[in-house]
């Protein structure tokens, strides 16, 4: 069973960063809460799954895509309600301290490096909302590749990010889509490749 599929299964979720995170997508213990899925709500474009995430009373909360590396490591980026975005990195060699902080450093691709302070709601994952959401969204559009670095592990982790170009505009439809509060946000204006450097 295809990783998205075997996440949605299990209906377990995890709370963290202002979103709700599949729990057994990254091997975590499950907690009491459920959402659901439908097939018309998932996607897959290349190496990213997708799928929209619903409360048990059928609310929306979020659309995330999901791409597995192999040898245990995972990244997701995901999109909730609120227009807030975020994401996810897991690793099965890792041990972290469940619930502890840990400094990020994130580059994509040309861009400048970025900070961020990640929380460990389990012991094999970091999550972190991206500073500036919309900006780093257009960023991701334009890249092929972004490198993570757990800077209290002294890890580094770099990720292809293969048609991530099409799979952040599908993303963003899965929230719009979905979202009946849906309102004018700043994800739709797409910078042009002259302006990526300034970003």
């Amino acid at each position: 069973m295809k990783l998205l599929e075997y996440a949605l299964s299990t209906a377990s979720i995890a709370v963290c960063c202002g979103v709700i995170s599949l729990s057994p997508l990254f091997g975590a213990r499950q907690v009491s809460a459920q959402t659901f899925s439908s097939p018309s709500n998932s996607f897959r474009v290349g190496q990213w799954e997708g799928a929209a995430q619903f409360l048990a009373d059928g609310s929306f909360f979020s659309c995330l895509m999901v791409s597995d590396y192999g040898d245990g490591e995972s990244v997701a980026f995901g999109i909730n309600q609120n227009y807030n975005f975020w994401f996810g990195l897991s690793s099965k060699k890792w041990q972290l301290n469940q619930g502890e902080r840990y400094r990020l450093v994130y580059e994509i691709e040309s861009f400048s490096p970025v900070g961020v302070i990640a929380s460990a709601p389990f012991s094999n994952m970091v999550m972190s909302d991206f500073p500036d959401g919309e900006r780093t969204f257009q960023q991701l559009r334009l890249a092929q590749v972004m490198t993570v670095k757990i800077v209290d592990l002294h890890e580094e982790v770099r990720l292809d990010l293969k048609a991530i170009d099409k799979a952040m505009p599908t993303l963003l439809e899965c929230v719009d889509r979905n979202n009946e509060s849906s309102t004018d946000n700043g994800f739709r204006n797409a910078y042009p490749q002259s302006e990526r450097r300034s970003l």
